[in-house]
């Protein structure tokens, strides 16, 4: 069995993985050592473990993990991975993009991906079918958007993005849902239209927080997949191994 650790900004999330299976585990806010420790003494047959921070790694836990599993990978820049990167700034690539970018071309071999992650920030990625990562755009979330309406204004409301919204808002609580969950859709399906031109077929994956709240609102061929990072974070945790 394989680990698969990602931290996130917000959250930080672990998996176990035998060969293509995923099995979500949990899911830590501000996680402390100790909830490592507990989580970690319930594996029964450590394998490999792959640890992959976009947000922070406190110290002690790489060697907190190399002392119960026989190799330990953090994923960096300098880490091997099966897909081509065609990106200027390597270093500061985000490492989600990376594995979910390395998720998507592993479950659909052969087929140009959009990967869309609706998550703090709403990230989109094309990775094509010859397996070259191409890039993509970063843009704030959506209750990122909903927060920084409320702190940078004087009097609008702090709203949740759950609720039903239409093309224009009659009052305004709806104006900022409208608003903000409308400049979402149209955003994305700008893209998915624009890339589906270029890149066609197109196999769009969304995965992230708010997937399955704005799967709804897109094409209806649009696939949703929770456990996309990790599919990527097992992946190159074998093609490593490998080596």
């Amino acid at each position: 069995m394989n680990l698969l650790i990602d931290i996130g900004n917000s959250l930080t999330k672990l998996a176990l993985a035998e060969g293509r299976k995923i099995f979500p585990m949990q899911i830590l806010h501000d996680p402390a050592f100790s909830d490592f420790d507990h989580i970690l003494s319930q594996i029964d047959q450590p394998g490999s473990c792959i640890l992959s921070g976009s947000g922070e790694i406190f110290p002690g836990l790489h060697g907190m993990l190399t002392s119960r599993f026989s190799r330990v990978i953090q994923l960096t820049h300098h880490t091997p991975v099966p897909v081509k990167l065609q990106y200027e700034t390597k270093e500061s690539l985000g490492m989600d993009r990376l594995a979910a970018a390395v998720g998507a071309y592993t479950l659909y071999p052969g087929q140009n991906c959009l990967v869309i992650d609706t998550g703090t920030a709403i990230t989109i990625d094309l990775v094509t079918k010859d397996g070259i990562f191409m890039g993509g755009n970063i843009s704030p979330g959506i209750r990122l958007r909903f927060l920084s309406l409320h702190e940078h204004t004087a009097k609008l409301p702090l709203l949740e993005p759950e609720g039903d919204f239409e093309l224009l808002g009659s009052s305004t609580e709806k104006a900022i849902r409208s608003g903000i969950l409308n400049g979402v859709k149209y955003e994305l399906r700008g893209y998915i239209e624009e890339l589906q031109n270029n890149y066609s077929p197109l196999r769009v994956i969304l995965t992230g927080g708010d997937a399955t709240l704005l799967s709804k609102y897109l094409q209806p061929d649009i696939i949703v997949d929770l456990n996309l990072i990790f599919a990527g974070l097992n992946r190159i945790l074998e093609y490593n191994i490998a080596l």
